[in-house]
């Protein structure tokens, strides 16, 4: 498995370092089943153990949805409310709640630190344009050129606590991005590091916008020189993919 750099099939935030060494084995022969099941030329993938059905909350409006854990889920409602569901018990153990017209635009798990960060945008009433979505303040003075957004994270409590407590939510900043947001890339949630590709309309360009430190207001913007022509382009796709490596190689060797 460390030949191939595969992840190791874990539940939830369990740590290999907590594990004894006959669950390890386990783990990577488990692992390894995977692995083989997936790229096996000539064969489809199999089923290694039965699927689950998961409850999710049928009274919602759900937009989003991604599971956490084997026990958690995290989705979003058509009003602006993030929840935290327990898929065991069909009940939410926590709650955030934005307001309307806002959304989930990227999510990342930090598994070491038990904690979910998600990044979540405005969405205006102009939402489509050449196939993408532009989630901008609807009303605002800046709304033709501009992109509210806010970071939030979730943590868990640790399992083994002796009274543990139920995931709580914490905003952790708020900005606008000065133009049509493409797509959001959290970098770094550790560091506070996060990236955006935005839509010029004045010059139909797209720019990468970097923040080195999402609670510190200053951020660097780059002129990609790339013409949008819809990111279902595949030309744009490989461009944008070839210049963010680029750029995201370069700003961790400075």
């Amino acid at each position: 498995m460390l030949e191939l750099c595969r992840p190791l099939p874990l539940r939830g935030f369990r740590n290999i370092t907590d594990m004894d060494t006959p669950n390890l084995s386990r783990l990577v022969r488990r692992g390894r089943r995977l692995h083989k099941s997936w790229t096996t030329e000539g064969e489809s993938p199999k089923l290694i153990q039965p699927h689950a059905t998961i409850h999710a909350p049928s009274h919602e409006d759900i937009v989003w949805l991604s599971p956490i854990t084997a026990k958690f889920l995290l989705c979003c409602t058509r009003r602006g409310r993030v929840l935290c569901w327990d898929m065991n018990h069909g009940v939410c153990v926590a709650e955030w709640n934005c307001g309307a017209d806002w959304e989930i635009w990227k999510c990342r798990v930090e598994y070491e630190e038990r904690t979910v960060y998600f990044a979540m945008a405005k969405r205006g009433a102009d939402r489509c344009v050449c196939g993408c979505f532009f989630p901008f303040a609807a009303g605002s003075p800046r709304s033709r050129n501009s992109a509210d957004c806010q970071l939030v994270c979730l943590r868990f409590s640790d399992e083994n606590d002796p009274i543990p407590t139920k995931p709580e939510f914490d905003q952790l900043s708020a900005f606008s991005f000065p133009g049509h947001v493409v797509s959001v890339y959290l970098l770094d949630p550790l560091k506070r590091l996060l990236s955006a590709y935005i839509w010029i309309e004045a010059t139909n360009q797209l720019g990468l916008y970097m923040l080195l430190d999402w609670s510190i207001p200053v951020y660097v913007y780059i002129n990609t020189g790339i013409l949008f022509v819809g990111i279902r382009s595949p030309i744009a796709r490989h461009e944008l993919s070839r210049f963010c490596r680029t750029i995201i190689h370069a700003s961790f060797l400075a």
